[in-house]
């Protein structure tokens, strides 16, 4: 029978690894939301086997969703490497896949004015320099974060159990999202990548999505004539 004392001291072991596996829960979502090296990543998942790459937090979202919605290709590599579930929908309603969430975040389409927004008459040639430096920055910037959603477009479809043809909750294909915010980028790329098993769908006409899309008529926008 144990004596008191080391039932306290197994007490105290058990508490601090339970505060330990809690702090490295929030560690893994924190670091897949803000971003870090992907060594990182690996060592937090070799330092804890109870880790769940699959399980969702609070918000309903497991940690390949915030690195497809962040872009955060080198941490999505390591998801894949260890057989994290792609398919894996959000559980804040809208079951989105990871797919779904890159259709929807990535900007590569949408055209933001880098223009001075004010008069350039009014500036100094000091200032316009200034503005240019700003401008130029700015479009470096949206490179670098062309090259990571390319990434993690590539290591999705390359994966052979990627479900292009997955619904979310107004029964939305990623391809359907991605005409919905103007992404034609990427509807090209999932098109040219897995157009063999993309299936004809219809998105349904409703205030949250007013008009009804057919797959083919987004493929017909991205220059395919053909899906099969």
């Amino acid at each position: 029978m144990q004596s008191r004392e080391m039932k306290a001291f197994l007490q105290v072991v058990q508490a601090d690894q339970n505060k330990m596996k809690i702090e490295n829960k929030e560690n893994l979502f924190t670091l897949c939301r803000n971003g870090g090296d992907e060594k990182e990543l690996e060592a937090l998942l070799e330092s804890d086997s109870s880790l769940d790459i699959n399980k969702a937090d609070t918000n309903g979202y497991a940690p390949i969703h915030y690195v497809a919605k962040y872009n955060r290709s080198n941490l999505l590599a390591v998801l894949v490497r260890r057989k994290c579930d792609i398919n894996l929908v959000t559980k804040d309603g809208k079951r989105m896949t990871a797919l779904h969430l890159l259709a929807k975040y990535q900007s590569k389409d949408r055209v933001r004015e880098m223009s001075i927004p004010y008069s350039e008459q009014t500036l100094t040639s000091e200032e316009l320099m200034k503005a240019e430096k700003e401008r130029i920055d700015q479009m470096l910037a949206q490179e670098q974060d062309f090259q990571c959603e390319i990434a993690c477009m590539r290591l999705l479809v390359q994966d052979s159990q990627l479900e292009v043809n997955a619904t979310d909750y107004l029964e939305r294909t990623p391809l359907h999202i991605a005409a919905i915010v103007n992404n034609y980028s990427f509807a090209r790329d999932l098109c040219f990548s897995k157009r063999r098993l993309i299936k004809e769908k219809v998105s349904p006409n409703n205030a949250t999505n007013p008009v009804s899309l057919r797959v083919s008529t987004i493929i017909a926008r991205t220059h395919f004539s053909t899906w099969a």
